[in-house]
């Protein structure tokens, strides 16, 4: 699951920069929205979004470096 501040922003960028679709979108109060995505070419893999206001910002690094310090997930990818 990623945390995600702006749902509209977050489904735009997987749906045009990944081709991903919604499969579904579940409401969870306090103006969040579970949104399941699924990749054009794979509707058996799931991408899960928690989306909506309340999500602290990340540290802005300097150098990647910098970034490698920090606990929890870094990037993701996939091939």
């Amino acid at each position: 699951m990623l945390r995600a501040p702006d749902r509209d922003a977050a489904i735009s960028w997987y749906t045009e920069k990944l081709d991903f679709s919604v499969v579904d979108t579940v409401p969870s109060g306090d103006d969040m929205t579970f949104v399941f995505l699924s990749p054009a070419v794979d509707d058996g893999f799931r991408l899960e979004l928690l989306a909506g206001p309340g999500a602290a910002e990340r540290p802005v690094y300097a150098d990647l470096g910098a970034s490698l310090g920090l606990s929890g997930w870094h990037h993701l990818a996939f091939a």
